[in-house]
């Protein structure tokens, strides 16, 4: 079955009304009106407090669903390791750059065998962490599941150690006018973070009595796998209790098999005369004490991401923010390691986002000049919730550099352009003002990288995309970069 690579998910979340990008920490929504609807023009750049309100409230199911996944993302160990393997190859990639400052071209791996087995290793790992992808086939009924043993290599000091990790294999099918069709998908932390946020989405959207048009079409697929494991080993579990479990299964490696093992905890312990609450809360108290104990290390992991970046300005700036906004919501989680869905329950959505600051993101508007040869320029609105617009410029250098990478992974620039495809094109790339943006359309949506040497060749103040670039090269920023 195909896998859906989680770390270039706009290769297939154009169509979805929300998409949170893991490695670059913001959410794009796709926003059902023009941009003069919303309040903008040719003159007006900003929307006001009301605007603004209004379009949260429209949009209010989706923009909660990506906020849980960033919370989610930055404060579960399994979060964190995809983020450490995701650093450990970007800081391989940027020993792949053409030397000098001119080229924004990338040269691959340079059969350097530990740098290449490095990369191989820490993007494996993260595959298997995260285990399937978008549903290729309904998941009507699940037959069976079983364990698939999967063998992960990482790097402790010199030394290559291999661990096997039992992860979790649902069997299932999908039911059609002509028979079933047998598949089978690994439960990793993908299943697991759907399923948080979809049945979140479900309790809000009723409260809200906003029309959720996408939820049966949701059904039997990914954002429900998570749902239908938890009712397949125990079909008299509350919701609730799925969505607290799913969380709790996050701060485990091996987080499909955690949940798995909670879920039966709690069936056991209800033959047992022990109530979903009681288990809850005793799984809770587990979960509290192993996050203590881990505490310390998760700090010093954090950190490290901080030292790898010294010296390239905008992203150790980027990764301070992010270290800091990690440290303060483990520190909440050891406190209520279901801390978030607690106060979604209770209501408490406006003291969950005075207490967590919301990340960045983009609302995607309508085509408002259907003529126009050039529709998409400056229609959409990236709004940020920091007070501080240095970190908020930083958080853009970073999603560049995150796209830059993700797009090269370990080939050469070459090899990359001789397959230039549209869903290259820069994250900024409808939201963008700039004269280079307008002069040089197709470069910023088929190349964005090589944006970064027109810049450097001229007035070397960089875009959001060429300061990415800049940062993979290893420089600070010598002159200031345009908003």
């Amino acid at each position: 079955m195909e896998h859906h690579d989680l770390s270039r998910p706009e290769f297939y979340a154009s169509s979805a009304w929300g998409t949170y990008y893991p490695n670059r920490y913001y959410f794009t929504i796709a926003v059902d009106k023009t941009r003069e609807a919303a309040g903008l023009s040719d003159t007006k750049h900003d929307l006001t407090i009301a605007e603004q309100r209004q379009l949260q409230w429209e949009n209010y199911p989706a923009i909660l669903h990506e906020f849980l996944h960033y919370m989610q993302d930055l404060s579960t160990m399994v979060g964190q390791a995809c983020l450490f393997n995701q650093v450990l190859m970007k800081s391989i990639f940027t020993k792949y750059t053409t030397p000098g400052m001119s080229s924004a071209a990338s040269l691959g791996n340079q059969k350097n065998t530990s740098f290449d087995n490095d990369f191989y290793n820490a993007f494996m790992f993260n595959r298997t962490l995260e285990g399937g992808g978008v549903l290729i086939t309904k998941m009507h009924q699940i037959s069976k599941i079983e364990n698939s043993d999967e063998a992960i290599t990482a790097r402790n000091g010199s030394q290559l150690v291999t661990r096997m990790f039992s992860i979790p294999e649902i069997h299932y099918v999908e039911k059609t006018g002509s028979g079933d069709i047998s598949a089978s998908v690994k439960l990793g932390s993908f299943y697991l973070f759907e399923c948080i946020a979809h049945e979140i989405d479900q309790l809000v959207s009723k409260r809200q009595n906003h029309i959720m048009a996408a939820s049966n079409s949701r059904k039997a697929t990914e954002y429900t796998v998570g749902r239908m494991v938890a009712q397949f080993l125990y079909p008299h579990i509350e919701i609730k209790n799925i969505i607290r479990l799913a969380v709790m299964a996050l701060q485990s490696m091996n987080c499909g098999d955690a949940f798995i093992q909670m879920v039966n905890e709690l069936k056991k312990n209800e033959s047992n005369g022990i109530s979903q609450e009681q288990s809850v809360l005793l799984i809770k108290q587990k979960i509290q004490q192993q996050m203590r104990q881990n505490e310390a290390n998760f700090v010093a992991l954090l950190n490290e991401y901080v030292r790898i970046f010294q010296g390239r300005t905008q992203l150790e700036k980027a990764f301070t923010y992010l270290t800091k906004v990690s440290i303060e919501l483990y520190r909440e989680r050891i406190k209520d390691p279901c801390f978030d869905i607690e106060w979604i329950y209770d209501d408490k959505i406006d003291e969950l986002l005075d207490k967590v600051q919301l990340c960045d993101f983009l609302y995607i508007f309508d085509h408002t000049l259907p003529l126009s040869l050039d529709p998409g320029f400056n229609r959409d609105y990236i709004g940020t919730a920091l007070q501080d617009m240095d970190t908020s410029v930083a958080l853009k250098a970073m999603v560049a550099f995150d796209h830059y990478f993700s797009m090269h992974y370990a080939q050469t620039t070459v090899l990359v352009e001789q397959k230039i495809k549209d869903n290259y094109c820069c994250p900024f790339y409808n939201c963008c003002s700039l004269h280079y943006r307008k002069d040089h359309a197709n470069t910023c949506q088929t190349k964005p990288w090589r944006i970064y040497e027109l810049q450097y060749a001229t007035d070397q103040e960089y875009c959001w995309y060429g300061s990415g670039v800049l940062e993979t090269k290893g420089l600070s920023i010598p002159k200031k970069m345009r908003p």
